[in-house]
């Protein structure tokens, strides 16, 4: 004999909806993406292609600030965006905790018809995305 006992939790107001799947983003990302080798693989490759100049990144869909937050930290120029607060505010505190409150990155939020309309003019060499978000652009 065995005993099964549920217990149903209270709904989630869409606030902490967002929050949970925010973090539940940053784990899935330790874990498909090589938090080690990814950023050193772009960071090569990226200033290979950059010559003697430093290149301008766009993190689109940035999510929690990987693998931007740690390309910042190899010395690259990296910007970051995301249609969602949760993603931007995670990858602020991202970047404060792995830079310092100086961290010098322009995380902003903005989804993808926002861009132009948030970025302005600005030009960049590199603009970045992953996940399921290509046959959209």
């Amino acid at each position: 004999f065995f005993s099964l006992s549920v217990t149903m939790s209270p709904p989630m107001s869409t606030d902490d909806a967002a929050k949970s799947l925010a973090r539940t983003w940053d784990i899935a990302n330790k874990v498909v993406w090589c938090p080690a080798a990814l950023p050193r693989g772009l960071s090569d490759l990226l200033q290979l292609e950059g010559g003697e100049r430093p290149l301008r990144i766009l993190d689109c869909a940035c999510g929690s600030g990987f693998p931007g937050v740690e390309l910042r930290g190899m010395g690259l120029d990296v910007s970051l965006c995301d249609g969602s607060e949760d993603m931007t505010d995670m990858a602020k505190a991202k970047a404060v905790n792995h830079l310092g409150r100086d961290h010098g990155m322009d995380i902003r939020t903005c989804t993808w018809d926002q861009l132009p309309e948030v970025w302005g003019k600005e030009v960049f060499d590199v603009v970045l995305w992953r996940g399921k978000l290509k046959p959209y652009v």
